[in-house]
């Protein structure tokens, strides 16, 4: 019998080496390009960062600088109203003093008996003379007396219970016009009172306008705070990645 016959194999075992080493070969170069690829994106979101990290501390500054300018407008404002507030507070509290001092003034005189001779002008048994006595020293401050009260005889011109009658009346008419006067002296005091204290009032208002004003700044800046921390760690995170991609790639 002859001897099988021996087929050729289609591939040597260099053809399969080389085969081999084409496919790594192709392996190593696509990986290659994906490292690169994946740097060049990583490289990009750093450059992207990058400008968002720089625009937003621009607007941080920006935002920083007027919250900080307000508040020194703000802390200015405050001393100033401090300062009058002070003030104020000193008026009011004299004020005060001058006011007490004219409510027991106005007291005192509601107490207060009329001078001897008006009691004794006033008296049931008064002579012509000391009606006339009193009525002089009631009316003294008002210049020229009256003729009414000249005495002829035993009598005014005026009948002497007449003339009780309007002495009586100028003692009460003269307590009623220092009081008016006290009354007067106490408007004014409540009036300037009262205008300090509207004063002081529409200040403060003023002062809690440019307070949230103030605070509204802050926050403000406290968002760009927090979008600066975002991308910093973007870029830490960026960087991190790209450390780790160049290490597998080279």
């Amino acid at each position: 019998m002859s001897a099988p016959l021996q087929m050729a194999p289609e591939h040597t075992e260099h053809d399969i080496q080389n085969q081999l080493i084409l496919q790594i070969d192709s392996f190593a170069g696509h990986a290659k390009r994906m490292h690169y690829t994946f740097v060049g994106i990583i490289v990009l979101i750093l450059a992207l960062a990058g400008v968002g990290a720089y625009l937003g501390l621009q607007a941080y500054e920006h935002q920083a600088s007027r919250a900080e300018a307000l508040e020194q407008k703000y802390e200015a404002a405050q001393k100033e109203f401090a300062a009058q507030l002070a003030a104020h507070d000193a008026e009011r509290a004299e004020n005060a003093q001058q006011t007490a001092a004219l409510v027991v003034q106005m007291a005192a005189r509601a107490k207060q008996a009329p001078a001897p001779v008006v009691q004794k002008a006033l008296a049931p048994n008064a002579t012509a003379v000391e009606i006339r006595n009193g009525l002089q020293d009631v009316l003294s401050g008002r210049g020229a007396l009256p003729s009414l009260i000249d005495v002829e005889g035993e009598n005014l011109v005026v009948p002497p219970a007449t003339a009780q009658i309007w002495l009586s009346d100028e003692v009460v008419l003269n307590k009623i016009k220092a009081d008016l006067t006290d009354t007067q002296r106490l408007l004014a005091l409540a009036n300037a009172d009262k205008a300090s204290l509207s004063s002081d009032l529409a200040q403060s208002q003023a002062q809690n306008a440019e307070a949230q004003k103030v605070i509204a700044a802050y926050k403000k800046a406290t968002v760009v705070t927090r979008w600066k921390k975002f991308l910093t760690g973007a870029q830490k995170v960026g960087i991190l990645r790209v450390g780790i991609g160049l290490g597998h790639t080279f």
